[in-house]
């Protein structure tokens, strides 16, 4: 390990012991005993809370716990265990006098949210339901809902900066999101996730999270991978919370007035602290402000109209310097050597505004009428030269001239040039109904979307490491004398070039009824529906079939069975109709995809406490696929190609009480997905991840739980690795990425909240106040997210790895009131 490193980790594990560092107050009584069930079965970890806030135990495997109490003063003893309802009693003890208290606690008619208590028409669908308090404490560099995606099956991703995600072998373009029935939608300018920012959720204004990574049901939309189903809150009294931290900043405020409810969220985001820890150094200045509103009028108990409103200001400023990165292995070491002049300014901003009309005629019966549009503009400015210089470095352990340079193999340069503007408005209207008769569940609905988009793509790259970029001038040798005959033509590594314009009309349609219904020893769920698009680019008319079928045995153990399938149509956007050189092909088809899925869900107790595993085997047929390669989050279609492939894979989580009273999961998924040209040899997508693992944990400290710990760790095999110079299809990608692999780990202290007070009574006006510190990446891994491509003076290709962020620390300080 480096001096650089270990100093980093000294730094780190000293605030570490310092924000653990607490001492308990010394009491002069003793209060003992056992905590039972009605059944008397003993409960262990049981927690023991006094009134003050700020004493606490836990009871041992055969329900004993013993506590130091103030002497000569009432005191209330709480006992706390999820599951059960909450036991108090009254005491007063004498200096030195050991009493007993012993209590039965209650079973409570719920359990955990999305445990034993969920709604069942989420279990019999393809969804899983996430607690949208875990979004708020997983340790991660973004803080936002797509660090707690990444750990669910079936999801792979392999940049933190981002909060993109691959679902089941699909690309990032694949997967919709929708918040309050309103669809989201992604710049479309971002190439790095240095730039990306915020994500439109704002994790302080959730109330539910739904998840669905394939065989989901018509009335959600047209993506061919997965689902993010999120809902805001609806206010029902004032609160208000803050957050502040060595990354981000956020505010919100809510409150009830009579038949008027207000939800507002306030974000700010500057990763300037972060991006200093990458290889590339220089003066970062990002600032990302986003600002969201949920405002809700309820007319009547028929009537309720709502707006949603969203503005996102987003700016990405860099003046790079300098960039050192050591690659190869131990035999093959090599360091690259950058300088760098110029500048990067780059400005996304975008809103949305969302008016929706409720109208209820019937309790069974339900109508909304929404009315959207969302308005971008984006602009990509750059010109950066950088000289390199290529050396091989000296690895011999014992040398006297181990890590310096032995060999200059190549100098070069490069020139990056962007003028690039994108602007587009898209304007929706939707119309969706419900109803209940009898035992069928039918909801419908209708789409109309205007989308008007202007591009102006110009950018050009000049690479000069091996000649082949000068110029040839009149008098080189062996040139004609002609000067009509001579070449003075600067070839260019890349040169794209050009103006789009694009108008056009999307319309969609859905159906789809939910019949449950009882039979011999179980209960049975029929969930279909079709789906029909239609956009008047490509004359294309779609229809998609869906269907769910669930079956819950009554056997001794809580388990449901379900196979879904469906024909998924992705009708394509401007993204999927730009080739790599700026022209649009208007006659590209929808991609189209099969799914076949064949699941399990188990609700279970482990150790006495309630878990829930989930097991989904699936294969999707992709009949009609436009490829694209990927360059970090830069997705590059190619749709002057056609391919038909598949994804077959396996996702398992297990999630539950691992630690008692708290929520924590464990996912693994096995995955391979390929395409073809048709007729032609299998080759692997770009988001072939062969496995992935992934642990959220929480826990603890037994004898106060006041001080806990998050745990976030994700491994994912490497991803195919495309270099520049290979065309599609051509021959096998045989390169692959290095594995990405992360452990982020938070230590959070709740200095105040209903049941803990402070001394400092100014302090016990506020419901929560906690402090945590996390340690991001401990494990200090470079992970690497693409490759910068040279030559050496033979002409030789070098990947230079663009690694991630390494081992770093951020404080996070968050109030409610």
């Amino acid at each position: 390990m480096n001096g650089k490193k270990r100093n980093r980790l000294n730094i780190l594990f000293a605030l570490f012991f310092c924000f653990v560092g607490a001492s308990l107050h010394a009491q002069k009584g003793m209060i003992s005993g056992t905590v039972t069930g009605e059944s008397g079965k003993y409960l262990d970890l049981v927690n023991i809370v006094l009134d003050d806030g700020k004493t606490g135990t836990t009871t041992n495997s055969s329900g004993y716990y013993e506590i130091a109490v103030p002497a000569n003063d009432s005191t209330i003893i709480y006992a706390k265990y999820v599951g059960y309802l909450v036991a108090s009693v009254k005491i007063f003890v004498k200096e030195g006098e050991h009493n007993t208290v012993n209590f039965i606690l209650k079973a409570s008619a719920t359990d955990i949210d999305g445990v034993t208590i969920e709604d069942r028409e989420i279990r019999n669908s393809t969804f899983s339901s996430i607690d949208p308090k875990t979004v708020l404490v997983i340790p991660s560099v973004s803080g936002d809902i797509g660090s707690l995606i990444k750990t669910l099956p079936g999801v792979s991703a392999s940049n933190e900066l981002s909060s993109q995600y691959s679902v089941r072998g699909g690309s990032y373009d694949e997967n919709i999101i929708y918040v309050n029935g309103i669809e989201i939608f992604r710049p479309f300018l971002t190439r790095t996730g240095q730039q990306e920012g915020l994500s439109f959720v704002n994790s302080d204004l959730i109330s539910s999270i739904y998840f669905s990574a394939g065989g989901f049901e018509a009335r959600y939309g047209d993506k061919m991978s997965s689902v993010l189903d999120i809902k805001y809150r609806k206010p029902t009294e004032f609160h208000v919370s803050a957050t502040l931290s060595l990354l981000s900043s956020s505010l919100h405020i809510e409150d009830k007035i009579g038949k008027f409810t207000y939800l507002v969220g306030v974000r700010q985001k500057t990763s300037s602290y972060l991006l200093g820890s990458l290889d590339t150094k220089g003066e970062y200045k990002p600032s990302f402000t986003d600002v969201q509103g949920l405002l809700t009028y309820s007319f009547n108990k028929k009537w309720e109209l709502s707006f949603l409103g969203n503005y996102s200001r987003n700016i990405y400023r860099f003046v790079p310097k300098t960039r050192e990165t050591v690659f190869g292995t131990i035999s093959e070491a090599y360091k690259v050597m950058m300088y760098m002049e110029g500048n990067e300014n780059d400005k996304f901003n975008n809103g949305t505004g969302a008016l929706s009309l409720k109208y209820a005629p019937t309790d069974n019966t339900n109508l909304t009428l929404t009315l959207s549009t969302y308005k971008s503009i984006e602009s990509e400015n750059y010109d950066i030269l950088s000289e390199y210089w290529l050396s091989a470095i000296d690895e011999s352990m014992g040398s006297e001239n181990y890590g310096e340079d032995t060999e200059v193999l190549g100098v070069g340069t490069f020139l990056s040039h962007a003028r690039n503007r994108y602007e587009s408005s898209f304007y929706t209207a939707d119309l969706k109904g419900s109803t209940q008769i009898g035992d069928h569940y039918i909801q419908w609905g209708a789409q109309y979307r205007h989308e008007d988009i202007y591009d102006i793509v110009k950018q050009w790259d000049m690479t000069d490491s091996a000649g082949y970029t000068i110029p040839t001038s009149v008098d080189s040798i062996g040139v004609s004398s002609d000067i009509y005959d001579a070449d003075f033509t600067l070839n260019l590594y890349e040169n794209v070039a050009a103006i789009n314009s694009l108008h056009s009309n999307r319309m969609s349609a859905f159906v789809q009824d939910a019949w449950s219904f009882e039979g011999r020893k179980a209960t049975y769920h029929l969930t279909y529906g079709v789906r029909a698009t239609y956009w008047d680019v490509n004359k294309q008319f779609n229809v998609s079939p869906r269907a769910t079928f669930s079956i819950t045995p009554e056997w001794k153990h809580d388990m449901l069975f379900r196979f879904s399938t469906g024909y998924y149509c992705q009708p394509p956007t401007y993204r999927e109709m730009r080739d790599t050189d700026g022209v649009l092909h208007t006659d590209v088809k929808a991609q189209t995809s099969i799914h076949l899925v064949a699941g399990m869900d188990w609700n279970l107790n482990l150790w006495g406490r309630p878990f829930k595993f989930i097991s989904e085997a699936y294969y999707k047929y992709l009949p009609h696929l436009i490829p694209y390669t990927i360059d970090n989050v830069m997705i590059q279609y190619h749709p002057e190609y056609s391919t038909q492939g598949y994804s077959t894979g396996l996702d398992i989580k297990l999630c539950g009480e691992f630690v008692r009273g708290v929520d924590s999961w464990i996912s693994l998924s096995l995955m391979k997905t390929e395409e073809r040209l048709k007729g032609g040899e299998y080759f692997p997508r770009p988001s072939d991840q062969l496995v992935n693992f992934s642990i959220f944990l929480q826990d603890y400290i037994p004898n106060n739980p006041r001080f806990k710990m998050q745990l976030n760790l994700m491994f994912g095999t490497g991803l195919p690795v495309i270099p520049p110079y290979m065309e599609l299809f051509t021959q096998k990608y045989t390169s692959r990425y290095a594995p990405y692999r992360r452990v982020d780990i938070g230590f959070s202290w709740q200095i105040v909240s209903d049941m803990v007070r402070s001394d400092w009574n100014f302090l016990n006006r506020f419901t929560d106040i906690s402090l945590t510190a996390e340690i991001l990446n401990i494990l200090d891994i470079s992970n690497t997210i693409s490759y910068t491509w040279i030559t050496d003076v033979s002409g030789r290709l070098y990947g230079v790895p663009d690694y991630l962020t390494p081992l770093m620390a951020n404080i996070k300080l968050s109030v409610k009131y």
